[in-house]
């Protein structure tokens, strides 16, 4: 885990809208969240950061990001589904169907994921947060992820909407909630978790 003794962190913090292009250089863990009044309900909590998506990005964001040429055909199958409005997407197969890219490089949902699958996310604006790692590593980069979707479950008895199903799923599905070591062993993760949510309060 990333939190040295000293609770010194290794990593800083941007948000997409306070700067696109050092966000797109930036390796980290990348969070969606959802700005607005509308917090998300859980089995043992509520989370008033609202947090979506827990994603990684050891190979840069602007990896995820990208215009693609086969999705400017605005008669797409693919485009019309989602109500896309731009042929700048995210090339990630997750935020691909979550988000659209304005035409001024603004996020928004897409409609159908707005209006149909969580309808809770009209009362939101879509945000994105990079925890930027000062060194880094894809190893510490994947295990991280895998321990911040373990201790967000372990705070809230489910994962963030969008982590519910997939890889994201797969990583914390043998873990034993109730188990003393594997408590202490979340322990720095719960603390990174806190991190990320005290930043995600700070850019509101």
């Amino acid at each position: 885990m990333t939190i040295n003794s000293n609770k010194e962190p290794k990593f800083w913090s941007q948000s997409y809208s306070s700067g696109k292009e050092n966000f797109l250089n930036g390796y980290g863990i990348y969070v969606l969240f959802g700005k607005g009044y509308t917090d998300i309900t859980y089995p043992f909590n509520r989370d008033d950061s609202r947090i979506l998506y827990i994603g990684k990005a050891e190979n840069g964001f602007g990896s995820r990001y990208g215009i693609v040429k086969s999705f400017r055909n605005e008669t797409s199958t693919k485009i019309n589904t989602y109500m896309k409005k731009s042929s700048t997407v995210f090339q990630h197969h997750c935020l691909y169907y979550i988000l659209d890219i304005k035409d001024d490089g603004s996020l928004d949902f897409c409609y159908r994921h707005a209006n149909l699958a969580h309808g809770y996310l009209k009362d939101m604006k879509p945000e994105l947060l990079l925890i930027h790692y000062k060194e880094p590593s894809e190893t510490e980069i994947k295990n991280d992820e895998k321990l911040l979707l373990q201790a967000f479950r372990n705070k809230y008895g489910s994962l963030p909407p969008f982590n519910s199903t997939g890889a994201s799923f797969m990583d914390v599905a043998d873990c034993d909630l109730e188990h003393t070591a594997y408590e202490e062993k979340l322990r720095p993760a719960n603390e990174f978790l806190n991190y990320v949510q005290e930043k995600i309060q700070a850019f509101r």
